[in-house]
């Protein structure tokens, strides 16, 4: 495949929901994973962190994507969002700004 001058995020989207079909577990492994990161990171203009009960600040795949294609101010998330079925297994992929 040609590397491609560029994306959106509905070919991330298109790309994680292909994920999730392809093997569920791993891709709601990788999108539930978050690491600790330091003030510098924390502060980035772009990535989306989030802190944790103790007040840590962490950052997944989902937080690096969206710092890539931006934050909805009006709806205040991503522009890639995760959704969640009832069991809290994690179901499909959308634009969160639609």
């Amino acid at each position: 495949m040609p590397i491609k001058a560029s994306i959106t995020p509905d070919d991330a989207v298109d790309l994680l929901n292909n994920m999730l079909l392809r093997d569920p577990g791993a891709t709601a492994i990788l999108i539930g994973s978050r690491h600790q990161v330091n003030a510098a990171m924390d502060a980035h203009p772009t990535l989306i962190t989030q802190e944790t009960k103790e007040g840590v600040p962490t950052l997944g795949l989902l937080g690096v994507l969206n710092g890539l294609f931006g934050f909805d101010e009006v709806h205040q998330r991503g522009v890639i969002v995760a959704v969640y079925d009832d069991n809290d297994r994690l179901d499909r992929f959308v634009r969160g700004d639609d």
